[in-house]
Parts: C-alpha cells; structure tokens; sequence
C-alpha cells in the first residue's frame, strides 16, 4: 500500500526530451532567419543609398538649369554630385550622405550592354529602367544601376 501512496515527483526522460526537441526546431527556425533579415536589411538600405543620390542628381540639374552632372566624387559616406572638374567647387555641387554599401560610383552616359558588379552603382544619363534593366529614354532622363544581393542587378529611375 505504500507505493501506490507515494506521489511521483520530476519529469519522465520523454518529456526532457520532447522539450529538448521543440527549442532545437526554435532556434534552428532563428538561425535560419537571421542571414535572410541581415540581407534584406543590407538591400533595402543600398536602394535608400541610390534614390539619396539620385534625388541629388535631380537636385543638381535643376541647380543647373537642366545641365546633367558628368562626374562623382567620393569622401567618406559623402557623395559629390557635379559637373567635370568642378565636382570639388561648393557652389556647383550637391552632397549626399550615404551608408557606404558602395565602393564604386560613376555617371556616364547610357550604351546599350550595360553590366554592373556588387558594391557598384552606376549613374546614366539618358536613361531609363524596364523592370530590373536599363533602357533608352529621353536626354534629362536619369537611371542608376547597381546589384543587391545575391548578385541581382537593379535599375532605379528618378
């Protein structure tokens, strides 16, 4: 009579382990999300990087009276947005503050075959986006090239 009186105390071995089972599939579902959230956090900021600086390319047209700039200078997380040789003149440039998840910029002229690499952005001039490739438009028009990861090319108009 006095096992049945006695009362079990602590948790059987399955039940360890089904515990054990379920944080395993929690955090496998956390380390598998973590690259995705990290990735997409890096794209969303390069496409805030290339509208900063395409907004300061239309800003330095109309500064210009409709004249697109030909150059880029680069300082730190500062891009420079001007005309030739006067991109380091104050009075004819416009900066625009970015992450630096570039290491390459440039503005050129639209030709058709345009590639990209990573951590490259690509201004062009006479250009326009037909979903995710660049194409031909009129004379004012501005597009940027570039890719966000992994390795997809990217077309922004302003």
């Amino acid at each position: 009579m006095s096992k049945l009186n006695r009362k079990q105390q602590g948790f059987t071995i399955i039940e360890v382990m089904i515990v054990l089972a379920i944080a395993a599939v929690i955090l496998l579902a956390v380390f598998l999300a973590v690259p995705q959230l990290q990735r997409n956090s890096r794209n969303q900021q390069r496409k805030t990087d290339v509208a900063n600086i395409l907004a300061g390319v239309n800003e330095y047209a109309s500064n210009q009276n409709g004249t697109l700039p030909t150059q880029v200078c680069v300082s730190g997380n500062v891009v420079s947005i001007g005309g030739g040789a006067a991109c380091g003149s104050i009075t004819s440039k416009v900066d625009v503050n970015v992450s630096g998840q570039f290491t390459t910029y440039s503005i050129a002229a639209y030709a058709a075959g345009q590639t990209t690499a990573a951590n490259t952005v690509k201004i062009y001039t006479a250009a326009t986006c037909n979903g995710n490739a660049l194409a031909s438009g009129s004379g004012r028009s501005v597009a940027a090239f570039y890719q966000i990861e992994p390795a997809t090319d990217q077309c922004q108009a302003s």
